[in-house]
Order: structure tokens, then C-alpha cells, then sequence
């Protein structure tokens, strides 16, 4: 090969080379876009499970009462701890605390 045909054949791989480092940048942009949306979604999830399934959740905004502070909707003690003993949240006649998990029967 002449000088000339070698210099054109480097510049040919290059600029083939470049468009594959540019296809590569495109996908991982694509990728990356997917992902944000992925983590939205499980935001979305989880704030819904939460929601559907602890009775003191309350939003992710609101602040509980203090454990101390009793509510017309929650019964009265009748003797058994109705309240966890590590966290405070009400666990009703639950064996397990629903927001710390700790047993509390």
C-alpha cells in the first residue's frame, strides 16, 4: 500500500470508530433515561404499598402524633400493649410491629 491509500484507510477506521463511540453514547443516554423512570415507579410503588398496607401511614409529608397522643379511632389499652415497644407505632392486635418489625407478642 501507498502512503496515501494508508492515511485513507486510518482516517476511514477513525471516523468509524467515532460513529461506534457515538451509537455507544446514544444507548448508555437511553439506558440511563430508563433507569430515572424505573426509580420513579418504585417511588410510586412503594409510597402505594405503604399506604395500603400501614394502618399508621399517614403520607410521606404528614407528621405522626407522638405515641403518647391517642386517637378517637384507636382503641383503648384494655391491659395488652397495643403500642411497639421500640418505635411507638400503634400494632393493634398485630404479632408483629408493621413499621420496625420488631415482635411484640
Amino acid at each position: 500500500m501507498r502512503e496515501p491509500e494508508v492515511i485513507g484507510e486510518y482516517r476511514r477506521k477513525i471516523s468509524e470508530e467515532e460513529e461506534k463511540i457515538q451509537q455507544e453514547k446514544t444507548a448508555v443516554s437511553v439506558i440511563e433515561k430508563r433507569c430515572e423512570d424505573l426509580r420513579n415507579q418504585i417511588a410510586v410503588i412503594r409510597e402505594k404499598i405503604l399506604s395500603e398496607n400501614d394502618i399508621s401511614y399517614q403520607g410521606p409529608y404528614v407528621q405522626k402524633p407522638h405515641p403518647e397522643e391517642k386517637t378517637k379511632n384507636e382503641p383503648q389499652n384494655d391491659g395488652e400493649n397495643k403500642y411497639c415497644p421500640r418505635c411507638g407505632n400503634y400494632v393493634g392486635d398485630d404479632t408483629f410491629c408493621r413499621k420496625c418489625g420488631t415482635k411484640v407478642k
